[in-house]
């Protein structure tokens, strides 16, 4: 099924890319990238990620722009590119302070302690913690922030989720992970 629908999806874009209509093109990119990486081809999403950060960036779209670079983040992450991930986290970090999207600073910074973890900058990793957790202060806290995304995602409430264990990962997504399950079925 995957190959099918990233056939499908680069036909889609191909034709897009032809005729010059570059917003349907890069709507569809970050979807074919995500579709890509799934199938472990990663280079080819790292490359549908890049393209539509530039068409992004040439449209001023900087929101799209900088989910574009989280996506190249996560993906030359998967392709054990380090020093790039660290690099594309950076970037979307840039972007969303720029916006003023505090969700995405904390989603970024997540990617960024994750590539800094796995590039064995530890120190580097554990001052993103903090940065993480400052910023979750300033909206008020996890518990606030969890209700943002359950606000969006049109459901009642934080989760109080099993305990995470002790890796870098675990401890900067410590805030999050304490409130309530969401309960979908509402």
């Amino acid at each position: 099924m995957g190959n099918l629908a990233i056939e499908k999806y680069q036909e889609a874009v191909a034709i897009y890319r032809e005729i010059r209509d570059t917003n349907s093109e890069s709507a569809l990119l970050l979807p074919l990238a995500a579709l890509l990486g799934q199938e472990k081809r990663l280079n080819e999403s790292i490359a549908a990620s890049q393209r539509a950060m530039t068409l992004y960036r040439e449209a001023g779209d900087l929101h799209s722009e900088g989910v574009a670079m989280q996506q190249i983040a996560m993906a030359t992450l998967q392709a054990h590119q380090l020093d790039d991930s660290v690099s594309a986290s950076r970037a979307a970090l840039a972007i969303f302070q720029e916006a003023g999207d505090s969700e995405n600073q904390i989603k970024s910074l997540i990617h960024l302690g994750m590539a800094l973890e796995a590039n064995s900058k530890f120190d580097e990793a554990a001052a993103v913690g903090e940065e993480f957790a400052a910023i979750l202060e300033d909206i008020g806290g996890a518990h606030a922030f969890a209700q943002r995304v359950a606000g969006r995602l049109n459901v009642s409430a934080p989760w109080d989720g099993p305990q995470p264990d002790d890796s870098f990962r675990a401890e900067i997504c410590r805030p999050i992970v304490k409130a309530r399950p969401v309960n979908f079925s509402k």
